[in-house]
Protein backbone atom coordinates (compact mmCIF):
# COMPACT_ATOMS: atom_id res chain seq x y z
CA UNK A 1 0.00 0.00 0.00
CA UNK A 2 1.48 3.10 -0.88
CA UNK A 3 1.65 5.86 1.45
CA UNK A 4 0.51 9.63 1.11
CA UNK A 5 0.95 12.07 3.35
CA UNK A 6 2.43 15.68 4.09
CA UNK A 7 4.88 16.46 6.65
CA UNK A 8 3.59 18.63 9.31
CA UNK A 9 5.65 21.68 9.91
CA UNK A 10 7.53 21.83 6.74
CA UNK A 11 6.92 24.32 4.08
CA UNK A 12 5.08 21.20 1.68
CA UNK A 13 2.57 20.86 4.69
CA UNK A 14 -0.88 21.35 4.13
CA UNK A 15 -4.21 21.60 5.93
CA UNK A 16 -5.34 18.46 7.29
CA UNK A 17 -8.39 17.71 5.50
CA UNK A 18 -6.32 17.38 2.14
CA UNK A 19 -4.13 14.21 3.21
CA UNK A 20 -4.94 11.29 1.40
CA UNK A 21 -3.00 8.51 4.15
CA UNK A 22 -0.82 8.63 7.25
CA UNK A 23 0.44 5.31 7.09
CA UNK A 24 3.82 5.43 6.50
CA UNK A 25 7.00 3.87 8.17
CA UNK A 26 9.05 6.18 10.90
CA UNK A 27 12.20 4.76 9.44
CA UNK A 28 11.27 6.17 5.68
CA UNK A 29 9.86 9.54 7.24
CA UNK A 30 13.36 10.19 9.10
CA UNK A 31 14.60 10.70 5.62
CA UNK A 32 12.40 14.11 5.29
CA UNK A 33 14.43 15.34 8.63
CA UNK A 34 16.90 17.27 7.01
CA UNK A 35 13.79 18.67 4.48
CA UNK A 36 11.99 20.49 6.92
CA UNK A 37 12.80 24.16 6.45
CA UNK A 38 12.86 27.03 4.42
CA UNK A 39 13.35 26.58 0.42
CA UNK A 40 14.92 29.03 -1.86
CA UNK A 41 14.43 28.27 -5.97
CA UNK A 42 16.53 28.96 -8.74
CA UNK A 43 15.93 28.83 -12.60
CA UNK A 44 17.61 27.11 -14.39
CA UNK A 45 16.32 26.79 -17.72
CA UNK A 46 13.32 27.97 -19.48
CA UNK A 47 13.11 25.31 -21.63
CA UNK A 48 9.94 22.39 -22.08
CA UNK A 49 8.84 19.93 -23.90
CA UNK A 50 5.29 19.93 -22.73
CA UNK A 51 2.65 22.53 -23.37
CA UNK A 52 0.35 22.56 -20.15
CA UNK A 53 -2.40 24.02 -20.20
CA UNK A 54 -2.22 25.68 -17.41
CA UNK A 55 1.34 26.99 -17.38
CA UNK A 56 2.29 30.79 -17.75
CA UNK A 57 6.10 29.59 -19.73
CA UNK A 58 3.81 29.17 -23.02
CA UNK A 59 1.09 31.62 -22.02
CA UNK A 60 1.23 33.01 -25.91
CA UNK A 61 1.18 29.19 -27.53
CA UNK A 62 4.87 29.77 -28.52
CA UNK A 63 8.20 29.26 -26.84
CA UNK A 64 9.87 31.97 -24.97
CA UNK A 65 11.34 34.30 -27.24
CA UNK A 66 14.79 34.28 -25.75
CA UNK A 67 16.12 30.52 -24.43
CA UNK A 68 18.27 30.82 -21.34
CA UNK A 69 20.38 28.47 -19.54
CA UNK A 70 22.20 29.61 -16.32
CA UNK A 71 25.78 29.54 -16.49
CA UNK A 72 28.45 27.62 -14.50
CA UNK A 73 29.58 31.42 -13.03
CA UNK A 74 25.84 32.40 -12.65
CA UNK A 75 25.23 28.88 -10.63
CA UNK A 76 28.48 29.06 -8.65
CA UNK A 77 27.65 32.89 -7.56
CA UNK A 78 23.93 32.20 -6.45
CA UNK A 79 24.39 28.82 -5.00
CA UNK A 80 26.97 30.69 -3.00
CA UNK A 81 24.92 33.56 -1.85
CA UNK A 82 22.88 31.16 -0.15
CA UNK A 83 23.20 31.13 3.45
CA UNK A 84 22.91 27.19 4.89
CA UNK A 85 21.62 28.58 8.14
CA UNK A 86 18.57 30.50 6.78
CA UNK A 87 17.91 28.03 4.06
CA UNK A 88 17.72 24.08 3.83
CA UNK A 89 17.26 23.48 0.32
CA UNK A 90 18.08 24.93 -3.09
CA UNK A 91 14.95 23.79 -5.48
CA UNK A 92 16.02 23.63 -8.87
CA UNK A 93 12.85 24.34 -11.84
CA UNK A 94 12.86 25.37 -15.38
CA UNK A 95 11.25 25.07 -17.70
CA UNK A 96 12.38 21.75 -17.48
CA UNK A 97 15.17 21.12 -15.28
CA UNK A 98 16.04 17.54 -16.62
CA UNK A 99 17.00 19.00 -19.87
CA UNK A 100 19.85 20.67 -18.13
CA UNK A 101 21.32 17.75 -16.18
CA UNK A 102 24.99 19.04 -16.39
CA UNK A 103 23.88 22.22 -14.81
CA UNK A 104 22.08 19.92 -12.30
CA UNK A 105 25.24 17.91 -11.92
CA UNK A 106 27.30 21.12 -10.56
CA UNK A 107 24.00 22.26 -8.99
CA UNK A 108 23.96 19.17 -6.78
CA UNK A 109 28.00 19.48 -5.71
CA UNK A 110 27.70 22.91 -4.95
CA UNK A 111 24.88 22.26 -2.44
CA UNK A 112 26.95 19.42 -0.97
CA UNK A 113 30.40 21.85 -0.59
CA UNK A 114 27.62 24.42 1.18
CA UNK A 115 26.07 21.87 3.30
CA UNK A 116 23.07 22.79 1.53
CA UNK A 117 20.26 20.25 0.51
CA UNK A 118 18.92 19.83 -3.11
CA UNK A 119 15.62 19.30 -5.06
CA UNK A 120 14.31 19.41 -8.51
CA UNK A 121 11.03 20.07 -9.55
CA UNK A 122 10.90 17.82 -13.01
CA UNK A 123 7.26 16.44 -14.75
CA UNK A 124 9.39 12.92 -15.67
CA UNK A 125 9.91 13.24 -19.07
CA UNK A 126 13.15 10.91 -18.51
CA UNK A 127 10.89 8.10 -16.98
CA UNK A 128 9.56 6.68 -20.21
CA UNK A 129 10.93 3.38 -19.57
CA UNK A 130 12.39 1.85 -15.70
CA UNK A 131 16.34 1.99 -17.64
CA UNK A 132 15.49 5.70 -18.67
CA UNK A 133 14.55 6.63 -15.31
CA UNK A 134 17.23 4.95 -13.40
CA UNK A 135 19.76 6.37 -16.04
CA UNK A 136 18.56 10.31 -15.05
CA UNK A 137 18.67 9.16 -11.91
CA UNK A 138 21.94 8.01 -11.37
CA UNK A 139 22.78 11.35 -13.20
CA UNK A 140 22.23 13.12 -10.35
CA UNK A 141 22.95 11.71 -7.62
CA UNK A 142 23.22 13.16 -4.62
CA UNK A 143 19.75 14.72 -4.76
CA UNK A 144 18.22 15.08 -2.04
CA UNK A 145 14.03 15.37 -2.52
CA UNK A 146 12.30 15.00 -6.39
CA UNK A 147 9.19 16.70 -6.94
CA UNK A 148 7.09 15.66 -9.81
CA UNK A 149 4.32 17.65 -11.40
CA UNK A 150 1.60 15.77 -11.10
CA UNK A 151 -1.85 17.02 -12.55
CA UNK A 152 -4.44 16.02 -14.90
CA UNK A 153 -2.82 18.88 -17.14
CA UNK A 154 0.37 17.33 -16.68
CA UNK A 155 -1.36 13.55 -17.00
CA UNK A 156 -2.40 14.98 -21.00
CA UNK A 157 1.34 14.65 -22.26
CA UNK A 158 2.70 11.64 -19.78
CA UNK A 159 1.38 8.30 -18.85
CA UNK A 160 0.74 7.37 -15.25
CA UNK A 161 3.44 4.80 -16.24
CA UNK A 162 6.14 7.45 -16.41
CA UNK A 163 5.11 8.52 -13.08
CA UNK A 164 5.61 5.00 -11.93
CA UNK A 165 8.51 4.68 -13.26
CA UNK A 166 10.27 7.62 -11.41
CA UNK A 167 8.36 6.45 -8.45
CA UNK A 168 10.02 2.97 -8.58
CA UNK A 169 13.40 3.80 -9.57
CA UNK A 170 13.58 6.70 -6.67
CA UNK A 171 12.54 4.08 -3.71
CA UNK A 172 15.14 2.09 -4.76
CA UNK A 173 17.31 4.89 -3.89
CA UNK A 174 15.74 6.08 -1.10
CA UNK A 175 15.25 9.40 -2.53
CA UNK A 176 12.28 10.49 -1.11
CA UNK A 177 9.61 12.06 -3.29
CA UNK A 178 6.77 14.84 -3.54
CA UNK A 179 4.07 15.06 -6.04
CA UNK A 180 2.70 18.86 -6.71
CA UNK A 181 -0.70 19.29 -7.56
CA UNK A 182 -2.08 21.85 -9.64
CA UNK A 183 -6.07 21.81 -9.42
CA UNK A 184 -8.43 24.61 -10.54
CA UNK A 185 -11.84 23.03 -9.10
CA UNK A 186 -12.82 20.08 -6.38
CA UNK A 187 -13.58 17.64 -9.59
CA UNK A 188 -9.93 18.28 -11.13
CA UNK A 189 -8.74 17.85 -7.30
CA UNK A 190 -11.18 14.65 -6.94
CA UNK A 191 -9.68 13.20 -9.53
CA UNK A 192 -6.19 13.66 -9.51
CA UNK A 193 -6.65 12.43 -5.86
CA UNK A 194 -8.09 9.27 -7.43
CA UNK A 195 -5.27 8.48 -10.18
CA UNK A 196 -2.54 9.52 -6.63
CA UNK A 197 -4.11 6.62 -5.22
CA UNK A 198 -3.31 4.15 -8.12
CA UNK A 199 0.13 4.37 -8.10
CA UNK A 200 2.87 2.73 -5.79
CA UNK A 201 5.35 4.07 -3.48
CA UNK A 202 5.33 6.05 -0.77
CA UNK A 203 5.42 9.99 -2.03
CA UNK A 204 3.91 13.06 -0.05
CA UNK A 205 1.49 15.51 -1.93
CA UNK A 206 1.57 19.15 -2.00
CA UNK A 207 -1.82 21.05 -3.52
CA UNK A 208 -1.72 24.55 -5.40
CA UNK A 209 -4.74 25.93 -7.12
CA UNK A 210 -4.47 27.23 -10.24
CA UNK A 211 -5.03 31.55 -10.23
CA UNK A 212 -7.42 32.93 -12.80
CA UNK A 213 -4.19 34.67 -14.22
CA UNK A 214 -2.90 34.28 -17.76
CA UNK A 215 -3.30 30.67 -18.60
CA UNK A 216 -4.85 29.77 -15.44
CA UNK A 217 -7.79 32.28 -16.10
CA UNK A 218 -9.61 29.86 -18.95
CA UNK A 219 -9.38 26.67 -16.48
CA UNK A 220 -11.52 28.11 -13.87
CA UNK A 221 -14.89 28.61 -15.52
CA UNK A 222 -17.49 31.05 -14.01
CA UNK A 223 -17.71 32.37 -11.35
CA UNK A 224 -20.78 31.07 -8.96
CA UNK A 225 -22.93 34.23 -7.66
CA UNK A 226 -22.18 35.46 -4.14
CA UNK A 227 -17.86 34.67 -4.62
CA UNK A 228 -17.03 38.00 -4.74
CA UNK A 229 -15.67 39.73 -1.78
CA UNK A 230 -18.27 42.20 -0.65
CA UNK A 231 -17.81 42.13 3.19
CA UNK A 232 -14.58 42.22 5.70
CA UNK A 233 -15.82 38.63 6.66
CA UNK A 234 -15.64 37.63 2.96
CA UNK A 235 -12.03 38.31 3.06
CA UNK A 236 -11.08 36.64 6.22
CA UNK A 237 -12.93 34.02 4.82
CA UNK A 238 -10.76 33.84 2.33
CA UNK A 239 -8.67 30.23 1.93
CA UNK A 240 -4.97 30.66 3.48
CA UNK A 241 -2.41 29.88 0.98
CA UNK A 242 0.74 32.06 2.14
CA UNK A 243 4.34 30.62 1.64
CA UNK A 244 5.93 33.56 1.99
CA UNK A 245 9.91 32.45 3.41
CA UNK A 246 10.17 29.75 0.69
CA UNK A 247 11.92 32.03 -1.03
CA UNK A 248 12.53 32.36 -5.18
CA UNK A 249 15.74 34.11 -7.16
CA UNK A 250 16.39 34.55 -10.69
CA UNK A 251 19.09 34.56 -13.42
CA UNK A 252 19.73 37.85 -12.69
CA UNK A 253 20.12 37.24 -8.96
CA UNK A 254 16.78 38.87 -7.67
CA UNK A 255 15.12 37.64 -4.20
CA UNK A 256 11.95 37.20 -4.00
CA UNK A 257 9.79 36.28 -0.94
CA UNK A 258 7.47 33.60 -2.65
CA UNK A 259 7.09 32.30 -6.20
CA UNK A 260 4.47 35.16 -6.96
CA UNK A 261 6.33 38.10 -5.93
CA UNK A 262 8.10 37.69 -9.13
CA UNK A 263 5.14 38.09 -11.24
CA UNK A 264 4.15 41.87 -9.87
CA UNK A 265 6.47 45.19 -10.64
CA UNK A 266 7.81 46.71 -7.65
CA UNK A 267 6.55 44.51 -5.11
CA UNK A 268 7.18 44.66 -1.03
CA UNK A 269 8.23 41.33 -1.49
CA UNK A 270 11.23 41.95 -3.84
CA UNK A 271 14.88 42.66 -3.78
CA UNK A 272 16.84 43.76 -6.25
CA UNK A 273 20.23 42.07 -6.87
CA UNK A 274 21.84 45.75 -8.76
CA UNK A 275 24.47 47.00 -6.72
CA UNK A 276 25.26 44.39 -4.06
CA UNK A 277 24.47 41.30 -5.92
CA UNK A 278 22.35 38.26 -5.06
CA UNK A 279 24.09 37.53 -1.21
CA UNK A 280 22.74 41.16 -0.46
CA UNK A 281 19.11 40.80 -1.68
CA UNK A 282 18.80 37.87 0.15
CA UNK A 283 20.13 39.70 3.22
CA UNK A 284 18.07 42.79 2.52
CA UNK A 285 14.76 40.35 2.22
CA UNK A 286 15.32 38.76 5.50
CA UNK A 287 15.91 42.27 7.06
CA UNK A 288 12.49 43.32 5.71
CA UNK A 289 10.18 43.56 8.35
CA UNK A 290 7.02 43.48 5.97
CA UNK A 291 8.61 40.10 4.76
CA UNK A 292 9.20 38.87 8.23
CA UNK A 293 5.97 39.67 9.32
CA UNK A 294 4.03 38.08 6.53
CA UNK A 295 6.38 35.40 6.75
CA UNK A 296 5.27 34.42 10.05
CA UNK A 297 1.82 35.30 10.32
CA UNK A 298 0.72 34.93 6.35
CA UNK A 299 -0.59 38.24 3.98
CA UNK A 300 -3.72 38.64 5.39
CA UNK A 301 -3.41 37.95 9.25
CA UNK A 302 -0.25 40.08 8.82
CA UNK A 303 -2.15 43.20 8.17
CA UNK A 304 -3.43 45.78 10.91
CA UNK A 305 -7.18 46.22 10.62
CA UNK A 306 -6.68 49.57 8.91
CA UNK A 307 -4.55 47.88 6.06
CA UNK A 308 -7.22 45.07 5.71
CA UNK A 309 -9.95 47.90 5.69
CA UNK A 310 -7.05 49.45 2.68
CA UNK A 311 -7.64 45.42 1.18
CA UNK A 312 -11.45 45.45 1.40
CA UNK A 313 -11.82 48.34 -0.59
CA UNK A 314 -9.62 46.98 -3.08
CA UNK A 315 -10.85 43.65 -3.03
CA UNK A 316 -14.32 44.80 -3.10
CA UNK A 317 -16.61 43.24 -6.17
CA UNK A 318 -13.84 40.99 -7.76
CA UNK A 319 -13.35 37.17 -7.29
CA UNK A 320 -10.20 35.61 -5.60
CA UNK A 321 -8.96 31.97 -5.28
CA UNK A 322 -7.46 32.53 -2.17
CA UNK A 323 -4.75 34.75 -0.05
CA UNK A 324 -2.10 34.17 -2.57
CA UNK A 325 -4.49 35.71 -5.21
CA UNK A 326 -5.55 38.74 -3.04
CA UNK A 327 -1.83 38.91 -2.09
CA UNK A 328 -1.22 39.64 -5.77
CA UNK A 329 -4.02 42.10 -6.06
CA UNK A 330 -3.10 44.01 -3.04
CA UNK A 331 1.03 44.08 -4.11
CA UNK A 332 -0.45 45.12 -7.89
CA UNK A 333 -2.98 48.13 -6.55
CA UNK A 334 -2.67 48.23 -2.97
CA UNK A 335 0.83 50.62 -2.71
CA UNK A 336 2.05 51.73 0.45
CA UNK A 337 -0.91 51.84 2.34
CA UNK A 338 -1.40 48.13 2.42
CA UNK A 339 1.78 47.34 3.39
CA UNK A 340 3.51 50.47 5.76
Amino acid sequence: MNAVFTVPGSSLSLPEEKMLSMDFPITWLSKWQGLVGRFITLKINNRCPLRCRHCSLFESGEPPEHEFLLSEAQLRSQIEAIDPAVYAVVVFVGGEPSLSVNSLRLGIDLCCERKLKSAIVSAPVWASSLSNANRFLDQVHGLNLLHLSFDLYHLEFLKASFYENALEAAAARGLPVAMLVCYANERELDDVNEKLRALRHRFIVSYSQVLPLGSGAQLLGQRQPGSTIETMADLLALPRSCRAGNTVMDKHGNVYGCCWAESVNSSPLAMSANGGGARTAIQELEASLIFQSVRKHGMINSRTEQQKQVMLEIAKGKYFVNECHLCLEAMAQGGSSVWR
